[in-house]
């Protein structure tokens, strides 16, 4: 690989014709044209892009001069500066492919124009090389940026693909390139073209390989924004089956036209070449055939005349003149010398003449043999002509001198025993050829012309191969034929210009050739012709199927043709007519199954149905629902008999025998009534041509038959039983959602009666949280809207109660609520369907007059209480004081120990009392900030012991950002957990584990609890566990000793510090009492 070329190298241009500048203009015309049209394929520069632009463009001369393998193939280019050779050039391609693939078309086109001016002014040498070079840029980055979607175009996005397509258009544009040059005829630049066309596209293929494989790289591996990545779209091929053909069958008489026209070519050619061939060997052959007859004619008389006897008794005075004579008897020499052994030249005619050198050679080879006589050439510097030399020693008797040689000369071209050769070999000038005859030594001795001394330059020495071909110091290439002549040394060259072979082979093509593009012409014409008769009959059809697509089938279609097309076109016009009578079935069927779904009245889904039937064709209709299309509790006047058409009541008594015979046979087709099934027609009404009944089947139940009666003869097909049996479906599912409506509606009724029966007030609510349902009751005694199906917040203003119905937390659930003077204890549960809540139900008792009775029961319990404690502290000292007056016995001491308790539990549940009035009536609490920890400390300290003797776990659980301090009455929370923690103990089994919780509960509340694993509750207690006095009843468990006031003090407790507390239980798995907290406690002045 060097660049050392570019100093030794002599760059030029070869001349384009007047044609050949035209084409050029044109052609770059239509570059700047597609770079304007390519312009929108690149992407928005920045100076990125121009960045490497300027180093693509600088790179260019650099790449170019890169060449591997010195100078390569001659091209037979009409030059005469100097040889055109090709070069390899493995890096021209890469700057410009590159930029097709970054930068766009526009920098592509740029780059290449200079790659190609660079390759033409050191390579090829041809003007339009720049032109080829962008012309193949335009093309790789227009394939590089196309967006379409095909797997050509997704072949010719890659960069090696579009190298591959670009060196193939490379054999056309080469081509063309060497026909535009000018100094030859057009046979000759079609010659030339074919001739270099192989060696230009071998020059130029590797070169673009070499860059695709580049781009390819770069593509792949570099992280850089390369050719066309946005959404793909249809190439114009797919778009026009008229288009795919034109391209295809272009594509084919094209290449049928253009293998035809090179076979042709070559051929004709041949056969040029063969001919001329052989009239150059015809013509050689009988020249070297002819020459013994030159030369041996020349021996005899050179021969005769050294032996004439005169010649022996001439003095050396009468010997010019003797020769004279001789000269002129013989007719063959132009001149004679007699000279002796050592060259002296004794006489001579014309006077003055001296041995050349090839005859002192002669002469001195007759000395040294004893041949009677030799010829041979030699060339005569005042003539400037080869000469042909005969010498024979001189023989004549009498002769006193010895070794006298006798020596004759004479031209090809004057002699006259050559005439015939002369004239042959002159005959070739008709033929625009020429010849030439050369001795051994590589002198000519005759040539037809003044300007072949070229000839014997470019030939091998005998016997070496003779070249196909040889050319002029011009550059003009002839063919050649060599004959070596008979009895001589000499060879005679026969040549003709390749020009004339183009000649002739274009004479001979030409007519062909004009036929095959002729015939190729029509081809593609007749063909577009064809193309455009079938694609316009196809768009005919394809407007038709989308007319049809489109719904729009009132329009038939016009067909003209009976071929194949027609025959499509019919069976388009069938489909239209079968689609148009489809459509409107299933416009009938929509149109039903719209009035059939607006209603729940089994007679207006009926008349629908019957309606739609009539429509189709049938004379009369009728339908009958059996025994399961009735409801259980339905009045006497349920519909259940149906009839539309002509005499339609009178076909009442088919109804029974229809009933039967379908609910055997779900679909009854009857051409001809009175000859089959049985059936037994009424007289008052016509005897009908055709029966078609389908049974009504829905969800397994035989709900009836719909039958339609015709009073001509009628076929029924596919579609009609179709379209019926559809309606009869719909029919059926009329019937049976009547029949369900027609129930539900009954049970409602008894529902709402149930409902407003009721003195409590009942809500029910959906899942949207709209009141769908309210009885009298709530109606009456609640302050609700009476407009049903409206959202909470519109039905109500009372916030208490609408909180209540969209709490969050899952029913059941229970709460007191007061509603104006009155307090309802509320009950709240869920309405679920397959397990899922679909609404609420929300009972109010009213339980003022409870709340009253409680009020003077708490304070009745309150004076006992007050009344209870002074009596019972006295019982407990004098009790105390008996075992100090005397010793008391065993039954004595049981019976103090007994009293002892009771009076304990007692003062207990008097504390408790005096402590749940003291809470209730509102006492202030005493505020500080305590630590829950704390607390929780102190209560585990407190039962730990006893939890360990009952085999109880007594455990924490405290979550590490629980608040450390809360605003709290410390004695009431210990209170709280101390009563929570009790209960757990009390109900856990042993083995069990109770465990004390703490965490905070969003940002400014605490939450404590107490989780057990003892029996649970059941959610039926949860609503009044907090309640005084309420106890849980166990059937079959351990019955636990209490007041039942442990719950409510802490109910009371947490209620008088802002706080809440619920309880989260399920029987056999623990209960978890919550307890949540504020953090502070609002201060009121």
């Amino acid at each position: 690989m060097t660049m050392s070329w570019l100093y030794a190298f002599d760059a030029y241009l070869v001349a384009l014709s007047w044609s050949g500048s035209a084409i050029a203009v044109l052609w770059l015309g239509g570059l700047l044209y597609a770079v304007y049209r390519l312009r929108r394929h690149h992407p928005r520069w920045q100076r990125v892009h121009w960045l490497a632009f300027v180093v693509l463009l600088l790179a260019t001369p650099l790449l170019t001069a890169v060449v591997v393998g010195g100078y390569g193939h001659e091209l037979p280019l009409p030059v005469a500066a100097a040889k055109t050779h090709l070069m390899f050039l493995p890096f021209a391609a890469i700057g410009w492919m590159l930029a097709a693939g970054l930068l766009g078309a526009p920098a592509a086109f740029v780059i290449a124009l200079l790659t190609g001016a660079l390759i033409g002014f050191w390579s090829t040498h041809l003007p339009t090389e720049a032109l080829s070079e962008a012309t193949l840029a335009l093309v790789f980055a227009w394939a590089l940026w196309q967006p379409y979607r095909t797997r050509f175009y997704r072949f010719l996005r890659q960069p090696l693909g579009a190298a591959v397509a670009v060196a193939l258009l490379y054999s056309v544009i080469g081509t063309m390139n060497v026909l535009l040059v000018s100094g030859n005829t057009f046979a000759e630049q079609v010659d030339i073209a074919l001739t270099a066309a192989p060696w230009l596209m071998l020059y130029k293929v590797a070169p673009l390989l070499v860059g695709g494989l580049v781009a390819q790289a770069v593509a792949l591996w570099l992280p850089l924004p390369w050719g066309y990545s946005g959404e793909l779209s249809p190439s114009p091929l797919e778009r026009s089956l008229l288009r795919q053909f034109s391209f295809v069958m272009t594509s084919v008489m094209i290449g049928l036209a253009l293998s035809i026209l090179v076979g042709n070519w070559v051929l004709a050619r041949r056969s040029a070449r063969t001919l001329i061939l052989k009239r150059l060997e015809s013509t050689t052959s009988i020249a070297a055939q002819s020459m013994p007859f030159f030369t041996e004619n020349g021996d005899l008389i050179i021969r005769k005349l050294a032996s004439d006897p005169a010649l022996a008794s001439l003095a050396p005075a009468e010997i010019p003149a003797y020769l004279s004579n001789a000269k002129a008897n013989s007719f063959f020499f132009d001149a004679i010398l007699l000279s002796d052994a050592q060259g002296n030249v004794l006489a001579s005619y014309p006077e003055g003449e001296q041995l050349l050198d090839n005859e002192l050679s002669s002469v001195e080879f007759l000395v040294n043999t004893d041949a009677p006589v030799y010829h041979d050439t030699a060339f005569s510097p005042s003539r400037q002509e080869t000469v042909v030399c005969f010498v024979a020693p001189v023989s004549a008797p009498g002769l006193t001198t010895r070794h006298l040689y006798l020596v004759g000369r004479t031209t090809l071209a004057s002699n006259p025993y050559s005439e015939p050769i002369v004239q042959g070999l002159r005959a070739l000038k008709n033929v625009e050829s020429a010849a030439v005859i050369v001795d051994a030594r590589g002198r000519i001795v005759y040539a037809t012309r003044d300007d072949l001394d070229w000839v014997k330059d470019d030939l091998p020495p005998s016997p070496a191969p003779l070249p196909a071909e040889i050319a002029d110091p011009s550059g003009e290439h002839y063919l050649v034929e060599v004959s070596q002549a008979t009895g001589t040394t000499w060879r005679i060259i026969a040549i003709s210009p390749v020009s004339r072979l183009q000649s002739i082979a274009l004479r001979t093509a030409l007519p062909l050739t004009l036929m095959v593009l002729v015939l190729a012409l029509m081809g593609i014409l007749v063909s577009r012709s064809l193309l455009v008769m079938v694609t316009a009959s196809l768009r005919k059809l394809s407007v038709a199927a989308e007319h049809i697509a489109r719904g729009q089938l009132n329009q038939p279609l016009e067909i003209d043709s009976v071929d194949e097309v027609g025959q499509l076109g019919q069976t388009f016009e069938y489909m239209r007519r079968r689609l148009r009578a489809r459509m409107d079935e299933l416009s009938r069927l929509l149109h039903t199954s719209q009035r059939v779904a607006a209603t729940l009245k089994v007679d207006e889904a009926a008349d629908a149905v019957l309606n739609a039937v009539l429509v189709s064709g049938a004379t009369t209709v009728r339908i009958a629902l059996s025994s399961e299309a009735l409801p259980d509790d339905r009045a006497n006047d349920y519909p259940i008999r149906f009839g539309r058409g002509v005499a339609a009541e009178a076909y009442g008594p088919l109804d029974a025998q229809l009933l039967k015979l379908v609910q055997r046979q779900s679909l009854v087709r009857i051409s001809k009534p009175g000859r089959s099934y049985g059936l037994e027609f009424p007289p008052e009404a016509p005897v009908p041509q055709a029966v078609l009944a389908v049974a009504l089947h829905y969800e397994q139940r035989f709900l009836g038959v719909l039958y339609a009666l015709y009073n001509t003869p009628h076929t029924f097909t596919d579609e009609e039983t179709r379209y019926i049996s559809a309606l009869g479906l719909q029919m059926a599912m009329a019937a049976y959602t009547a029949r369900l409506y027609y129930m539900a509606e009954v049970r409602h009724q008894r529902l709402l009666a149930v409902l407003n029966a009721s003195p409590d007030p009942i809500l029910v609510t959906d899942k949207q949280g709209r009141l769908i349902l309210a009885n009298l009751a709530a109606r009456t005694q609640l302050p609700i809207a009476p407009t049903m199906n409206r959202l909470l917040e519109e039905t109500t203003t009372h916030a208490p109660l609408i909180a209540l119905l969209r709490r969050q937390k899952t029913p059941p659930f229970s709460e007191e609520i007061t509603i104006g003077n009155r307090v309802y204890f509320a009950t709240v549960a869920s309405v679920q369907t397959e397990e899922r809540e679909v609404g609420r139900v929300c009972i109010l008792r009213d339980i003022t007059h409870f709340k009253e009775l409680d009020a003077l029961k708490s304070e009745f319990v309150s004076t006992v209480s007050h009344d209870l404690r002074a009596p019972l502290t006295l019982m407990n000292g004098y009790i105390t004081m008996l075992g100090m007056v005397g010793e008391l016995n065993e039954r004595q001491s049981s019976y103090v120990a007994r009293i002892q308790k009771s009076i304990q539990a007692m003062t207990e549940m008097v504390n408790n009392l005096l402590d749940l009035g003291r809470i209730e009536s509102g006492v202030g609490l005493q505020l500080q900030l305590v630590s829950p920890l704390d607390i929780i400390d102190e209560i585990i300290k407190r039962w730990e012991a006893h939890a360990r003797q009952k085999g109880i776990t007594l455990r924490t659980e405290i979550h590490p950002d629980t608040p450390p301090l809360v605003e709290a009455d410390p004695l009431l929370l210990g209170r709280v957990l101390n009563n929570l923690v009790d209960n757990a103990i009390k109900y856990t089994p042993t083995g069990g584990t109770v465990t004390v919780l703490a965490r905070p509960s969003g940002d400014d509340k605490v939450l404590l609890g107490v989780r057990d694993t003892g029996v649970g509750i059941s959610p039926l207690d949860q609503p009044r566990l907090f309640e005084k006095f309420f106890r849980i009843v166990r059937r079959g468990g351990p019955k636990e000793k209490g007041s039942g006031l442990g719950l409510a003090i802490v109910k009371s407790i947490v209620e008088r510090h802002r706080g809440r507390v619920w309880v989260e239980s399920q029987l056999g798995e623990g209960s978890t009492f919550f307890v949540e907290l504020p953090l502070r406690q609002p201060h009121n002045k």
